[in-house]
């Protein structure tokens, strides 16, 4: 059953739309704090017939450990010892404290006493989320020792070191579920009424899910618009160095894959580009300003606190740059322009050098003619709108999936999430080679027809000699296709792209002792 139209899932989503994931943490912390029922049910999910996780007595949020780390949620025994460490995850990747950090504070807090560390996650993102936990832990150095329990199902588990401690997963829905169930057995009519609040901001707030792309999507227009984006986002900042409002620093991928450069802008470090996540989930724009700490207290009292989106706690702010819809390359930038300027007067109005707004613009207007073949594109309204960018979100799951797939097959022998510049990805070991698998941008757009490609790296030789797919070389790598069947839903585009990766690998191993291709261009 889903509760996405409560009421504090609607306030929440419409009020609250850069804070659903702290807005969540708050709501189960209160829960948690107000009702029995729920902590016993709690400590009933988290235990099982050879591990006891005992009494929960308390729970807080938010509280920072003695090494800066802040879990979600903690919670204490009737010892006032902190025995169970909750992460709380919605579309946020893993911070560099996650697991390794908490593991390691209740491996130093409990020592041999039962402790657990538990992540809450859709369960759209249990089968990536889960071997990504375990390979983070399995890297630790000095190692973590693990012992998988359980990989599937409603609760993954795995026990650390001398099996007092365990590493969870769970689904939010599953969690919710199950501590409701219990309060309806109790009659805790006011524990259930909160439980069903919580559900509806959860069910409604899951990563966006597989969308089929048409026959027309699948061709490069919508890439080539993304390309053209690129040295739009070049020339806004070479115009902002040049006048004098802002610092160019150098190129930086963005969020879960996109085009960008850091910068200072005031006296604020930054970084600005396309962001395809941010677009997806807060406001109709691919071009966003991120703001990496405010030092200074250059935001308070300005108008940009009202116009920000944060994905949730720890993460930076972001400030849409909107793109004006159905107009040439230079009135876009000139837009563009003009809006990192006012932002750059907000911030520290004193530093900004005196320049003629409009003289290097024009010089810039022959960005648009360096792109050819691949000139920018205008965009129409409905193009700007958060459906394409969902569609391309989407396919950030489908990847993750095709990746833990191939590695059970044993086609792939490592995997691990690495957004780039082209767009999400996971770094894998593709026999002995090295390569990426991901959404590819510019592949996309000068070849067309499919957004997801298998790149080798740089310093990669594949002998390609009985490779039948077409094998093309962008920004001199090795590229490629693994196409996305058209209309298709999310489970026949995943068998699809393992099948493609297979037939590939069997002919990459086919052409063990020949000289490499010939490389295409």
């Amino acid at each position: 059953m889903s509760y996405g139209t409560t009421l504090f899932a609607h306030i929440a989503h419409t009020k609250l739309q850069s804070q659903i994931e702290d807005t969540a943490v708050e709501a189960l912390g209160y829960i948690l704090t107000q009702s029995p029922t729920a902590r016993r049910a709690l400590t009933d999910f988290l235990s099982g017939e050879d591990f006891d996780i005992g009494y929960i007595h308390r729970v807080a949020t938010w509280k920072r450990d003695e090494k800066g780390a802040i879990p979600d949620l903690v919670c204490f025994d009737e010892y006032n010892s902190n025995h169970v460490l909750i992460e709380a995850k919605f579309f946020a990747d893993l911070t560099k404290n996650q697991p390794n950090q908490y593991l390691r504070q209740l491996q130093i807090n409990r020592k041999k006493q039962p402790a657990a560390l538990l992540f809450i996650a859709p369960e759209s993102r249990l089968e990536s989320l889960w071997p990504y936990l375990c390979e983070r832990a399995r890297e630790e150095k000095p190692k973590i020792e693990l012992s998988i329990i359980s990989d599937s199902g409603e609760l993954r588990s795995a026990s650390i070191s001398d099996g007092k401690h365990r590493l969870l997963l769970t689904s939010w829905a599953a969690l919710l579920g199950s501590m409701e169930t219990q309060a309806c057995e109790d009659g805790d009519t006011v524990a259930v009424g909160d439980l069903k609040q919580l559900r509806g901001l959860t069910d409604d707030a899951n990563p966006d899910p597989y969308i089929s792309w048409s026959q027309e999507e699948l061709r490069s227009k919508f890439a080539r618009r993304m390309e053209g984006l690129r040295r739009l986002v070049e020339d806004a900042i070479d115009h902002g160095n040049s006048a004098g409002f802002l610092k160019r620093g150098n190129v930086a991928a963005g969020g879960a894959g996109g085009f960008g450069r850091s910068i200072q802008i005031g006296r604020m470090k930054a970084w600005f580009g396309i962001e395809v996540f941010s677009w997806a989930k807060f406001h109709s724009t691919p071009l966003w300003l991120r703001l990496d700490g405010d030092g200074h207290g250059q935001l308070k009292g300005n108008e940009l606190t009202e116009r920000m989106f944060s994905p949730g706690r720890g993460w930076s702010f972001r400030v849409p740059i909107e793109l004006p819809p159905g107009v040439e390359y230079a009135e876009i930038l000139s837009s563009v322009v003009r809006r990192l300027k006012s932002i750059a007067l907000q911030l520290e109005p004193d530093s900004i050098a005196t320049a003629d707004e409009y003289s290097d613009i024009r010089h810039l207007q022959g960005g648009a003619d360096r792109m050819d073949p691949y000139a920018f594109l205008p965009w129409r309204p409905e193009e700007l709108e958060p459906n394409i960018a969902q569609q391309v979100t989407g396919l950030h799951g489908t990847i993750d999936e095709v990746a833990r797939r191939g590695k059970v097959a044993g086609i792939l022998q490592h995997t691990r999430a690495a957004p780039r510049q082209e767009g999400f990805g996971q770094s894998i070991r593709f026999g002995d080679l090295r390569a990426w698998l991901g959404i590819h941008l510019g592949a996309w757009a000068r070849h067309g027809h499919t957004p997801l490609w298998l790149v080798f790296e740089n310093d990669e030789e594949p002998q390609l000699a009985d490779v039948t797919a077409p094998v093309h070389e962008v920004d001199w790598k090795r590229c490629i296709p693994i196409d996305v069947p058209p209309d298709a839903k999310s489970e026949k585009a995943v068998i699809s792209a393992v099948d493609r990766l297979k037939s590939i690998a069997d002919q990459l191993k086919g052409s063990n002792g020949r000289q490499p291709a010939q490389r295409q261009t």
